[in-house]
């Protein structure tokens, strides 16, 4: 366990994060609040997520959970990514790339940042049924 858990400074849920490590630099690209699909269940497009993380210690077990948002919320999907700070003072970038996530009916969805179970951070966006029409 670490020797302090991260402090999250924001969520993030966009098309693309490009990252430029010499420079440190991150551009995050497309954010958006909600995705289209056409027929359910199914797999929503490649997205990522992206969180920029400070003051922690120490290899840290983190993970992304994906869950409905509706009535009582279900687990659909959880990504472990582990995770090495080097010192509270850097601010580090978490970025995630979904490749397949499923996702079973339309509606709201809850990403959330969790560290050995435990919250740190979450967003809520949704997922709208076109009807088959893009």
């Amino acid at each position: 366990m670490a020797l302090h858990p991260p402090m999250v400074l924001g969520l993030t849920v966009c098309e693309d994060v490009v990252a430029d490590p010499i420079a440190n630099h991150v551009s995050v690209i497309r954010i958006f609040n909600h995705l289209t699909m056409d027929a359910f269940p199914g797999v929503a497009r490649p997205f990522c997520v992206y969180a920029a993380l400070t003051d922690a210690e120490g290899n840290l077990p983190l993970e992304l959970v994906v869950r409905t948002g509706e009535g009582f919320p279900e687990e659909i999907h959880r990504v472990p990514t582990p995770f090495r700070f080097i010192g509270r003072l850097l601010t580090v970038h978490y970025v995630l790339r979904l490749q397949t996530c499923p996702v079973p009916t339309p509606g709201d969805y809850t990403l959330t940042l969790e560290l050995a179970g435990e919250w740190l951070a979450h967003r809520t966006f949704q997922i709208e049924d076109t009807g088959g029409y893009e």
